[in-house]
């Protein structure tokens, strides 16, 4: 993933060390990143702080539903990577809170279920009572609210990632890539990752034994009945997750039926 480094060099950079580059950077100086970076977390924290004091303070709290999440998680130097462009965990597990003013909501449940960025919409879309389109790939997380779990929640999250540079062109002259061919999608459960690249070696993780995903298996033939497994999730997800605009609709006698 080295490429994913050489790729987030500033603009007209040189070959001195460059605050982004954890390969070249010491020990002290990924420590004093990561603790920039915790300090700007702290900083989030204390101007949602003052929101909610606001809230309350002009009587709005209680009618307001409160959600606090992020679009991508930052791995830190972890596998010498720093930023959300790649496919390990710390890039793409999200804080995700949750206050729903309503009476009868749970207060202070944690909840380990998977959830996506997309079920964030339809939530905020039934707490106000409007409709979800069906275009919406998303659940609402509504019955988590209520102290429920749904019987027929997810059992694994899917992401996609294209990480092709247009300008540069980094990542392709690096992997020997066309830029269509930048791109992978992920499938992860409580076991296993699966990341299915559209011009290279898949990888598969265990991730109940190999937490800190180091150890790639996917070229074991003792996991290949899992392999053919994941990938065969990653295309039904394919399949059932494309553009849903203009489907269940049928156009005939008495105009347009929809169901």
């Amino acid at each position: 993933m080295r490429f994913a480094i050489d790729s987030q060099r500033l603009p007209g950079a040189t070959d001195e060390l460059n605050p982004l580059d954890v390969i070249a950077a010491d020990d002290l100086e990924i420590r004093q990143m990561r603790a920039t970076y915790y300090g700007l977390v702290r900083e989030v924290d204390d101007q949602v702080g003052r929101i909610v004091a606001h809230l309350k303070r002009t009587g709005q709290y209680d009618r307001t539903l409160i959600v606090v999440t992020s679009d991508h998680g930052e791995t830190l130097g972890e596998h010498y990577v720093w930023g959300k462009e790649t496919y390990f965990d710390p890039a793409f597990h999200l804080p995700l809170v949750i206050r729903d003013p309503r009476p009868g909501m749970a207060r202070g449940r944690r909840i380990d279920a998977f959830s996506e960025a997309i079920d964030v919409m339809p939530t905020i879309l039934e707490a106000i009572g409007a409709p979800v389109p069906r275009t919406c790939d998303g659940h609402s997380l509504a019955p988590f609210l209520r102290n429920e779990t749904p019987v027929d929640w997810r059992h694994a999250v899917f992401f996609e990632h294209d990480f092709r540079e247009v300008r540069t062109q980094r990542p392709e002259h690096a992997l020997g890539l066309g830029s269509d061919q930048c791109c992978y999608a992920v499938i992860r459960d409580a076991r296993w990752k699966y990341v299915h690249f559209a011009a290279l070696p898949p990888l598969l993780f265990d991730i109940e034994a190999d937490p800190h995903e180091m150890r790639d298996l996917a070229a074991d033939p003792a996991y290949r009945d899992v392999l053919l497994e994941c990938a065969q999730q990653m295309l039904n997800w394919r399949l059932s997750s494309q553009d849903r605009t203009l489907t269940n609709m049928h156009i005939g006698p008495g105009g347009v039926f929809t169901r």
